[in-house]
């Protein structure tokens, strides 16, 4: 993936078959959350959500996909098929004229034709890449442990600590 931040991030509604809808739930429920998901190892991803929408209206049932990375969406789309090819299929094979993970630019192609903009976008730390908001989030953990490890100590022995933790 091209690095930089991407400021438009990507949101599609995929319309899922008729007979896989009651799969579904049970599928999404099932992907591993936080530090587990299959999305948190992509390298510059700040988020990737996927919720089933009902039928309504007399549209069919819908999968919103929504992710906030740093990359161009064409590139990010491409590395789900080249990362991840698995997942993505066990996700996106319940999805009308899915393509596959065989060819990146089909699946792409399919998933910009199923684009929504939402007109906004909810990283918390714009201008700042995943990467570096990862590092910030270690850091502070590593405050807190130090803090919280330490909290009995005199000055001599937290200068000591201190200096030994971060020379």
């Amino acid at each position: 993936m091209r690095r930089g931040i991407n400021g438009e991030g990507f949101a599609a509604l995929l319309p899922v078959l008729e007979d896989d809808q009651a799969a579904v739930p049970e599928l999404l429920r099932n992907l591993p959350t936080g530090p587990a998901s299959p999305f948190a190892g992509l390298s510059g991803t700040h988020f990737a959500r996927l919720v089933l929408l009902p039928p309504f209206g007399g549209l069919p049932a819908l999968l919103f996909f929504a992710a906030e990375f740093d990359a161009f969406v064409g590139g990010f789309l491409e590395t789900l098929c080249t990362a991840m090819p698995s997942q993505i299929e066990e996700i996106f094979q319940r999805c009308h004229r899915y393509p596959g993970t065989a060819a990146p630019p089909e699946f792409t192609r399919w998933m910009l034709a199923h684009r929504v903009r939402p007109g906004f976008t909810v990283i918390g730390n714009p201008g700042v890449s995943a990467d570096e908001v990862e590092r910030c989030l270690l850091l502070r953990q590593q405050i807190i442990d130090f803090a919280l490890e330490t909290r009995h100590a005199d000055a001599a022995e937290l200068h000591r600590r201190w200096q030994r933790q971060w020379p």
